[in-house]
């Protein structure tokens, strides 16, 4: 499972005997190889939002900060996945600390950690861009009619490789303001514009096991104006209209077929979690 830990002790022959496959040193503070300082460099710059450290004997997963202890961890978590079947090669590369990935949307690190058990290894997470810079990643946009409908997209989604009903959902640009940036979610994914004041009404995390990311709720009234003209890395195709009884019944069915005998899939994190924040308040 991506994301999860590795645990196992750790004797003075099994360091020994797979540390040359990690293809590092002995570690000391003056010799760290490259991935160990890279990591390390990238925490102290994103400290403020990276995350609590942890104590493992308060039952959580600390992160290590000493990084002494950075090959321990790496050999552990590699030590496990061999017991668990997977090759010795293939084992030792997946537990190899530090940036493994960054790319437009965030960075994947795989971090040295301290389990409760006491037991080191190593964990995965993502981590988005707005996450590390602002500490929430973005926002997810409840947007709807005066007639009373939820209003959702039609989204094709890479990482799932379906079609999906969603509300709508973005990040706010580095000095743009939070009106501006729930106007242009709006305008360019639902062809809508707001009537109100946007209301924040929580926080979600949507997959609390690989991704540190939090998100913020609005609820927002609109009117449909216009056809969306979503960005060029965006994939909708329309919007739909439900109201909250059809919303709740595609939620029990885990899809939704329009018109047309299309079938959208409807099991989104964020647009569920959404729906149930501004439910609860007597917002829909």
């Amino acid at each position: 499972m991506p994301g999860a830990g590795r645990i196992c002790s750790l004797s003075r022959d099994d360091f020994s005997r797979t540390k040359h496959y990690l293809n590092v040193k002995i570690v000391c503070m003056n010799n760290l190889p490259i991935r160990f300082q890279e990591y390390i460099d990238f925490r102290g710059k994103y400290r403020k939002f990276f995350g609590e450290i942890g104590d493992y004997r308060k039952g959580e997963i600390e992160i290590v900060d000493d990084p002494k202890l950075f090959v321990k961890c790496e050999v552990s978590a590699a030590k496990q996945m061999i017991e668990e079947g997977i090759s010795e090669r293939e084992a030792h590369e997946r537990a190899k600390i530090g940036i493994r990935e960054e790319n437009r949307w965030g960075v994947s690190v795989c971090e040295p950690v301290r389990l409760p058990t006491g037991a080191y290894g190593t964990f995965v997470r993502f981590i988005s861009w707005g996450q590390l810079e602002t500490g929430v990643a973005g926002m997810v946009i409840v947007p709807v009619t005066k007639d009373g409908k939820l209003l959702l997209l039609k989204n094709f989604r890479n990482a799932t490789r379906t079609w999906a009903l969603e509300f709508p959902r973005g990040t706010k640009d580095p000095g743009e303001s939070l009106q501006k940036t729930l106007e242009e979610e709006v305008e360019e994914e639902g062809g809508a514009r707001l009537l109100a004041k946007p209301k924040l009404i929580g926080q979600i995390t949507p997959d609390s096991g690989v991704l540190a990311t939090r998100a913020d709720v609005y609820f927002v009234r609109v009117e449909v104006y216009r056809r969306p003209f979503p960005q060029v890395t965006e994939a909708i195709k329309g919007i739909v209209f439900l109201t909250k009884e059809e919303f709740k019944k595609a939620i029990k069915e885990g899809q939704y077929k329009d018109k047309k005998g299309e079938v959208y899939d409807f099991s989104d994190g964020y647009t569920i979690s959404a729906f149930a924040k501004a439910s609860e308040r007597g917002l829909i």
